[in-house]
């Protein structure tokens, strides 16, 4: 901003001139305003002068975006208590197209509802206790079953749709949406199957008050004896505050909710924003200004880790990588990381518009306007992964260790690039579903067998098995994902054919407690850290040269789990048993009823088939060996 638009008056305080764009001349009634800053002194001037013309202009920049004359003069149907639908609100502030409005309202802290009209779900007394989705894992769910609480009935009423980017995704056009609030309560829900009810944009209900709020705001910048509440210095928005002034307090706020992997990772997402936009004033922070941060993290590396290894800098910056990733043509971030960071920054907006350190947030909707570009629209996590196909599992299952069953030794007799979790966590993925931790935490306790069948048992049994969702603070040693994810899955006849329970017979007469000994545990990533990185970089990448796009992962093998169940014409409710789906989870509850029912889910398990390549059984006393090795290796290492 320039020295001309700031000016001392008679009695010694400095004012700013604002210009007034032509198409607003009308509605204003000038060509320019001006703003007292309240200062005295130039230098603190000049400083609130800023602040004072970058909430101008974001407020032009929505008004802009509707009929100048109408937020000014506002409408009766805006007034009092009650409902308005969102397109008519729209219509009244001549905003178009009404997904803008609604995002706007939504950083507000504005709701969406709906009015039902016979939908048969299940009524709950707290929605947020009787409902949970897996997030980031397989999907949502493939289905919503009964919830352990929940009550068949058909709704009709009003409701809330409970989570706000359903209710933009529905603002754009339309949305199926599975969850909401019964009005007007705060805990009573209402619960519908998947694909869930579709809710269209003409549907959508928005509080009069919320537009009127949002309304009286805008209108306040157009008038020209207007004083922002910004304008003067405050404890909330100090004037000269800077982004990482920001991260400051929103991490300390934050402390003790998020476990210390999501606390890093938030300030990983900070510290890209901070790099790479040169640490911004408040004032500075537009929604142009975040379009470019977008720009510059879609040309980061792929994976930021090993290209830091590969050219020997581990404390490359965001720009040096970025550097790096331009001279070597690497592979560049995927579409779903890209999204994952931007989501991750306007979270923090979202709060310091809370906080009023900002008047709206920058970075609503741009991460699904990544996901978009990249998926057609699809915003499903099962739509960003992909279960191997035939030829894929022949290139895994062709590897050496399944084919002789060991890996070779060194001329010394010595595994050093063969461990039997190599050989088994693929096999045991495709026939159980597990997830990569779920499998690699396993202990030779949780190989059960009863009524002459052996299952898996992902269970929280043991001291050191704490489910991460109930303690936030343990620094546990064994976790699954969700409470959910406690279940029973009867082995295959292919696992024990190929020597599964040799070898864990062997492993107990070592004085050996785990299943797969050989695997560190990482506080933050669990067992299954170090077995991930072997197998999606190390193994698919640079071995099978298959392209790291997080397309296939080690997670692809639970999609082709789920495809074989389908095929199998398993239940969809023992499917979602199988797959840790299940809230109520009646099935591990009963224990099958001694045996009953576990004999019949083995004979589901037991119709799953993959037409893999020939694989050899594996090699009890070459996988004890390489197990010696391994801790071995692990022990010296210590030492060091």
């Amino acid at each position: 901003m320039g020295a001309q638009y700031l000016y001392r008056r008679a009695s010694g305080t400095y004012f700013v001139r604002l210009c007034v764009p032509a198409r607003l001349k009308h509605a204003v009634g000038k060509g320019e305003i001006h703003r007292s800053t309240g200062c005295r002194d130039l230098r603190l001037a000049k400083i609130v002068a800023a602040e004072i013309a970058a909430h101008w202009h974001r407020a032009i920049e929505a008004v802009q975006a509707m009929d100048a004359a109408k937020i000014k003069a506002g409408s009766i149907s805006l007034l009092g208590n009650g409902f308005i639908g969102l397109e008519k609100a729209a219509a009244e502030l001549g905003a178009a197209p009404p997904a803008d409005l609604a995002a706007r309202l939504a950083d507000r802290g504005a709701r969406f509802y709906v009015d039902a009209r016979d939908w048969q779900g299940w009524a709950l007394d707290s929605i947020y206790d009787s409902v949970e989705y897996e997030h980031d894992e397989f999907g949502r769910a493939s289905m919503v079953l009964p919830p352990r609480d929940g009550v068949p009935t058909v709704f009709g009423g009003r409701a809330r749709i409970r989570h706000r980017e359903e209710a933009l995704q529905a603002a754009e056009g339309a949305a199926r949406v599975c969850q909401f609030l019964a009005w007007p309560s705060q805990e009573r829900g209402f619960v519908v199957d998947l694909p869930g009810q579709l809710v269209t944009s003409s549907e959508l209900l928005v509080e009069r008050e919320a537009v009127e709020s949002l309304r009286d705001s805008l209108a306040s910048q157009l008038r020209p004896d207007a004083t922002p509440a910004n304008a003067v210095l405050s404890e909330a928005a100090p004037a000269g505050m800077r982004f990482s002034d920001l991260v400051v307090e929103f991490l300390k706020r934050k402390k003790g909710d998020w476990k210390e992997d999501q606390t890093e990772r938030k300030m990983d997402q900070c510290r890209a924003f901070q790099e790479l936009m040169g640490d911004p004033l408040m004032s500075e922070i537009t929604r142009p200004l975040v379009r470019r941060f977008s720009d510059e993290l879609g040309k980061l590396p792929s994976n930021r880790g090993a290209v830091r290894r590969r050219f020997k800098c581990p404390e490359a910056g965001f720009r040096e990588l970025i550097d790096l990733a331009d001279t070597h043509a690497l592979a560049r971030i995927t579409p779903d990381s890209h999204r994952r960071f931007m989501d991750g920054i306007s979270e923090v907006f979202s709060w310091a518009v809370k906080e009023t350190h900002l008047s709206m947030n920058p970075a609503i909707g741009l991460g699904m306007e990544i996901q978009k570009k990249s998926t057609g629209g699809k915003s499903k996590a099962q739509d960003q992964r992909d279960a191997f196909s035939d030829a894929d599992l022949a290139q895994i299952f062709g590897a050496e260790w399944f084919l002789k069953g060991a890996g070779t030794p060194t001329p010394e007799g010595r595994f050093h690039s063969y461990r039997p979790h190599y050989y088994w966590l693929p096999l045991l993925a495709l026939y159980t579903g597990g997830r990569l931790n779920e499998l690699a935490q396993l202990y030779l306790s949780d190989l059960v067998e009863e009524g002459g069948v052996w299952y898996v048992d992902f269970n929280l049994n043991a001291d050191d098995k704490v489910a991460a969702d109930d303690d936030a603070n343990a620094a546990e040693d064994k976790s699954l994902k969700t409470v959910n994810a406690e279940r029973i899955v009867p082995l295959h006849q292919h696992l024990i054919e190929l020597g599964l329970l040799q070898y864990a017979a062997a492993l107990r007469e070592a004085g050996e407690v785990r299943l797969f000994p050989s695997c560190g545990h990482d506080k933050r990533k669990g067992y299954g850290k170090a077995a991930g990185s072997w197998f999606n970089e190390r193994f698919l990448g640079n071995r099978l040269k298959m392209e790291r796009n997080g397309r296939k992962t080690f997670h692809s093998f639970r999609h082709n789990f789920a495809t074989a169940l389908g095929v199998a014409d398993v239940p969809r409710p023992v499917k979602s048993d199988l797959m840790g789906h299940s809230r109520s989870n009646a099935l591990v509850e009963s224990r099958y009823d001694k045996g009953a029912q576990l004999l019949k889910l083995a004979e589901y398990v037991a119709a799953l088939s993959y037409g893999l390549p020939a694989v050899a059984r594996f090699s009890v006393k070459a996988g004890m060996d390489a197990v010696r090795d391994a801790l071995r290796l692990k022990k010296s290492h210590r030492r060091q």
